[in-house]
């Protein structure tokens, strides 16, 4: 879904990023596959610089200027995305997030305590699975 406008939304989570969309974007039920699930996470892409970023997905409250090509992101995100709200024009396409971006994103996080843990982790996992093969030898 490509994306023309954004707008700055107040983020008082400050513990991840979050995307505003419009309502008729959010499927509830999660019985559509084009419309994105309410707190599933979804990659946004800024097309001119080819930054991206992972944010997580949530309908409009009643923000002013919420449309079908329009957002509502927090300023992290927007630098994330090279971005700036003084821009009127910006080329974002957004869709769902899978498991490879999920686990890229976090390897490469801005945020160096999100990603030195999951380094941790991926050598964790990669320890326990040489570990589990050594054990059948």
């Amino acid at each position: 879904m490509k994306i023309n406008k954004v707008i700055e939304i107040e983020n008082n989570n400050i513990s991840r990023s979050i995307v505003r969309l419009n309502n008729a974007l959010i499927d509830r039920n999660k019985n559509c596959d084009v419309l994105f699930y309410r707190r599933n996470p979804v990659k946004l892409i800024n097309k001119r610089n080819d930054q991206w970023s992972i944010a997580f997905a949530y309908g409009s409250p009643g923000i002013t200027g919420l449309t079908k090509n329009a957002i509502g992101i927090d300023y992290d995100t927007a630098d994330a995305l090279g971005i700036s709200f003084k821009n009127t024009e910006v080329d974002i396409k957004i869709k769902k997030a899978n498991s490879l971006d999920l686990w890229l994103w976090y390897l490469n996080h801005p945020d160096n305590s999100i990603a030195f843990n999951t380094k941790v982790t991926l050598v964790a996992l990669i320890l326990g699975f040489i570990s589990l093969l050594v054990s059948f030898i």
